[in-house]
């Protein structure tokens, strides 16, 4: 039997081969991995110790699995191959293919080509591709901010702020949604990945049983479960870090929420949006009218439309919906940069706030920021931007909402896009609707590595 058989791995770091797989052995040599087949080793040992070369054992007992696509590790039956990578974080450089043998047998070679019909072409695990890219990740991140504004109760004696705050803080205590935020019957969930919102349906109310508040709670703070599953090694998730559909999650998170409120006993329903970057995209699921906007420089790149099945009518998932995120929610998919503004609302804002009047709330932040010293500097050419290093997209997400508010509670106020929709429909309607309001802000920057590791 030949040398026991090694594999080549580039741009890998030991903690991410940190688990064997189907009889695989990862080990330290020289300051790099080196992966060997179990079996095979443990026969070259056994012809080792027996007195007799390598060569004479059996080949049975070095067969390997069959083969398997997508592999990145390359078998070589000849002197040992060590990994191109050191014991580091960041992928390194790959070498130039070669064809030609090198006299030092300890220098690694990279097989950039489909290997010849002489070399054994053995299966490798389909998580060390997979850790290759992981390891590769962007380092593009939502720098964030979220703010929203309970609806108050016409007639309340203690006022609609201290309604709101009331509100708020009950609904964000409940430990069993840590990984979500109630604001009346919106709820959201932030992280440096991917936002989310959803707006319970208020037409539950008067149900036995309703809760649209406590089911937006449930649906967004499964989400954001479902989206760490993508970050935890041990989860099969792991490994489709890049593949991730946010309408698959949306539709996992909904069939849990489902569950759950089946069991409490709860019905309701909620609209949902969710945003996930992953490197210079985003992806967007998108069920009812939450709304998502992209800001670039000082204009609009994208906006979502709602998705009503008629006037004030919006989907949503929920109990005895047809609506199901699978079937029915839309897929986005919009390049980004450094330095856009993504806007995540639910219906509270974009009922209240025409497109201009957000775009001009949302410049009037980023007018504060440092203008260009040098006239020959890139931002000050046309079409260029300031950056946003003082750009706070807590208090542009707090702005917003108070000029939101501000339209429903102006009785003098006679425009606002839901009036517009509402007298397109017959419906004599005048100024804001009165609604919770709940705005997410993340601007798109890079991951910065911090200055003090101790």
């Amino acid at each position: 039997m030949s040398n026991p058989t090694k594999y080549l791995t580039t741009g890998l770091s030991l903690s991410s081969l940190s688990r064997t797989s189907r009889g695989y052995v990862l080990r330290r040599a020289g300051g790099v991995v080196v992966v060997t087949h179990r079996r095979a080793a443990s026969s070259a040992a056994v012809g080792q110790r027996g007195g007799g070369h390598p060569s004479t054992a059996s080949p049975k007992s070095a067969s390997l699995p069959p083969p398997v696509e997508g592999s990145l590790l390359v078998p070589h039956s000849g002197p040992p191959l060590l990994a191109t990578a050191t014991d580091s974080a960041g992928p390194t450089s790959h070498p130039t293919h070669s064809n030609t043998h090198n006299s030092n047998p300890d220098r690694a070679t990279l097989f950039g080509a489909s290997p010849s019909a002489g070399l054994p072409n053995h299966p490798l695990p389909s998580f060390f591709g997979t850790s290759l890219s992981i390891a590769r990740r962007s380092n593009l991140v939502f720098r964030n901010g979220a703010y929203g504004i309970p609806k108050a109760k016409l007639g309340d004696d203690r006022g609609r702020e201290g309604k709101g705050k009331d509100v708020a803080s009950r609904e964000t205590s409940e430990p069993e949604h840590a990984l979500s935020v109630g604001i009346g019957e919106d709820a959201y969930f932030l992280r440096t990945d991917s936002l989310g919102v959803a707006d319970g349906v208020g037409g539950w109310s008067g149900h036995a049983g309703a809760n649209p508040a406590r089911w937006s709670r449930k649906f967004m703070h499964h989400c954001s479960a479902e989206l760490g599953r993508y970050e935890n090694v041990e989860d099969e998730l792991f490994l489709q870090y890049y593949e991730i559909d946010p309408v698959d999650v949306l539709q996992r998170a909904f069939e849990k929420t489902l569950a759950e409120c089946k069991d409490e006993g709860v019905i309701g329903s909620s609209t949902a949006l969710i945003a996930v970057l992953r490197n210079d995209e985003l992806r967007l699921a998108n069920m009812g009218d939450c709304c998502c906007s992209i800001i670039r420089g000082s204009d609009y790149v994208f906006r979502s439309e709602e998705q009503q099945h008629s006037f004030n009518y919006p989907f949503q998932a929920g109990t005895t919906s047809k609506d199901t995120p699978i079937k029915d929610a839309q897929r986005f998919t919009i390049k980004v940069q450094k330095d856009d503004i993504v806007i995540l609302s639910s219906d509270g804002l974009c009922d209240n706030l025409f497109t201009d009047d957000v775009l001009e709330e949302v410049l009037r932040f980023v007018a504060e920021s440092p203008p260009p010293t040098s006239p020959a500097s890139p931002a000050s050419r046309p079409g260029s931007r300031y950056t946003l290093n003082r750009f706070s997209p807590q208090a542009v997400s707090e702005a917003l909402c108070h000029r939101a508010k501000s339209v429903y509670e102006d009785q003098r106020a006679v425009s606002s896009p839901f009036a517009l929709r509402a007298m397109e429909e017959g419906i004599h309607f005048a100024g804001g609707k009165r609604d919770d309001i709940t705005t997410l802000i993340g601007v798109v920057g890079e991951l910065e590595a911090s200055p003090d590791r101790r």
